[in-house]
């Protein structure tokens, strides 16, 4: 078994004790839906510059990148605790990323999957009506399963880290078919909260102690008199790698649909459908 498999059985029965858990405290609905995500991925690093003397700067430079569409699908579940107030648990796989233009004809796809596990509360608006409108917000942990780019030759993926927190902000649109039956409509913001990034090499050199030291080493009149930490700054560099401040960050919207059914109380009591 694969890495990647681990992750999604160990996901997997995570959600199905939660749900567990929350049905026998009364669980109302639950359901799944699938649809798309829009995301992002702003990136900003520091990298070295050279004048016209052939000395060494540090200069910082950030990319948002284009949007890139990629596909979401997921569980859900809520328990609603008054006519406004509720709790909705999610499991989801999330295709995030960002898009880089090289040209007009060419572009570089970054992938990045992850899997979600999305607590967030619900608000009720009109609780009166026969059809359920929610605001949702919340916190968002997510296990990345894996990454991919497309592109030009020798394209690598972006290397991140195996975690990143966030948050969740979107509305949600409960139509009821049936009164054992209802669509979801939905649409939300995430926002990720961290850099996921790579940490870099925990030896690894700062920009700017790498370009004293070369500047150091240029301006010498005599070899003899370069300091001998001096000399072992650029030995590292070129043994361990730079830590040019390096971050990535996810940014995003999903729009899905799908379909929910009722737990508890009765269906005829959790969506009450006008009589004609």
């Amino acid at each position: 078994m694969t890495i990647s498999m681990k992750k999604t059985f160990f996901l997997s029965l995570l959600f199905c004790f939660a749900l567990t858990q929350l049905q026998a405290q009364g669980f109302s609905y639950s359901g799944f839906k699938g649809g798309l995500s829009v995301a992002r991925a702003p990136i900003s690093f520091d990298r070295i510059q050279t004048d016209t003397t052939g000395q060494l700067s540090v200069i910082s430079e950030s990319n948002a990148g284009k949007v890139r569409v990629g596909g979401q699908f997921g569980l859900f579940a809520g328990k609603e605790f008054t006519k406004t107030i509720g709790l909705r648990m999610e499991l989801n796989y999330v295709q995030m990323g960002r898009v880089d233009t090289i040209n007009f004809n060419q572009r570089q796809n970054y992938s990045l999957h992850y899997f979600s596990f999305d607590p967030m509360l619900q608000l009720r608006i009109k609780a009166s009506s026969p059809n359920h409108f929610y605001i949702i917000a919340g916190p968002s942990a997510r296990l990345s399963i894996g990454s991919a780019a497309k592109g030009t030759e020798n394209v690598q993926p972006l290397a991140t880290r195996q975690v990143d927190l966030g948050a969740n902000f979107g509305f949600s649109y409960l139509v009821g078919l049936t009164p054992y039956l209802y669509l979801t409509l939905e649409a939300r913001a995430y926002y990720g909260l961290m850099n996921v990034a790579e940490k870099p090499k925990e030896n690894s050199v700062g920009l700017s102690d790498y370009i004293s030291a070369v500047n150091t080493v240029q301006n010498a009149t005599d070899p003899f008199d370069i300091p001998e930490e001096t000399t072992q700054v650029i030995q590292d560099a070129a043994t361990n790698g730079f830590n040019n401040n390096y971050k990535i960050t996810n940014q995003g919207a999903m729009f899905s649909i799908g379909f929910c059914v009722p737990l508890r109380p009765p269906a005829d009591k959790l969506i009450k459908i006008k009589k004609q």
